[in-house]
């Protein structure tokens, strides 16, 4: 019988221990190579080791990134926190001043701008009657969607 083992599914039958070699022997190191340490986490570690200002630098990026959510998640508590700060704005009943001139469309007779609060019912109604016409409209989107 040679020194490797044969293969379970050989004619011979399942694979058997050799009565002839200890237990030492059948794991020997030539049969089933175990990597050192160093060499296995060298393996492991797909990042080669930052140097410099730079390296560190990319390093603390890559950390503060992979800190941050999914993007969806995030998608929905930017969207959320749009509702709800318009909210707030609309509670203020806050304005400022259009910087369109006179007779521009879109712009109002008294030449404010005024929050609307998308909490209210006309304000969800708003937001469900416009989603589609935002959905296509928003230029960068489809970037973003092609990219994804």
């Amino acid at each position: 019988m040679s020194d490797r083992p044969e293969h379970p599914l050989s004619e011979d039958g399942p694979l058997k221990p050799d009565p002839n070699r200890s237990p030492e022997e059948v794991h020997s190191p030539e049969e089933f190579p175990v990597p050192d340490k160093d060499d296995a986490t060298r393996a492991t570690s797909a990042e080669p080791e930052a140097t410099g200002w730079f390296g560190r630098f990319l390093r603390a990026v890559e950390w503060l990134g992979n800190l941050l959510p999914h993007p969806v998640t995030l998608f929905a508590l930017f969207a959320l926190a749009v509702v709800v700060i318009s909210g707030i704005a609309g509670w203020m009943d806050l304005a400022v001043e259009d910087p369109r001139p006179e007779g521009a469309r879109g712009r109002a007779d008294d030449g404010m701008i005024r929050a609307v609060s998308l909490m209210t019912g006309e304000g969800l109604r708003m937001i469900v009657s416009n989603l589609v016409t935002n959905f296509t409209g928003f230029v960068p989107l489809g970037t973003v969607l092609v990219a994804l």
